[in-house]
């Protein structure tokens, strides 16, 4: 659907827009694609597949969950440490009401 949308230069979120031609940049798309770089070729080849195995998938699930967890566990020991004299700046009027 997504090939379709691009052949007809339609917008990829207002996909009843469509693109004006440009020459120059359809030139610089195709050689792209006809010789891509080191950073391409590594994604495509190499950790595309790596990424998208099932075993991959877990391992990622299971230490995304950990880092929840610990996350979760160190809010909960969060401990709040305020006084309200903190915020009264020095020598206020208001410091000497709260001594009493």
């Amino acid at each position: 659907i997504d090939a379709r949308r691009q052949k007809a230069r339609r917008m990829d979120c207002c996909c009843c827009f469509t693109v004006a031609e440009n020459a120059e940049h359809d030139k610089a798309r195709k050689d792209f694609e006809a010789n891509p770089g080191m950073v391409s070729k590594f994604m495509k080849d190499k950790f595309g597949p790596f990424i998208v195995n099932k075993n991959v998938g877990v391992a990622v699930t299971v230490v995304s969950m950990g880092f929840l967890a610990a996350g979760i566990y160190g809010a909960t020991q969060l401990k709040v440490e305020s006084n309200q004299l903190d915020f009264v700046p020095d020598g206020s009027y208001i410091k000497s009401t709260f001594d009493v």
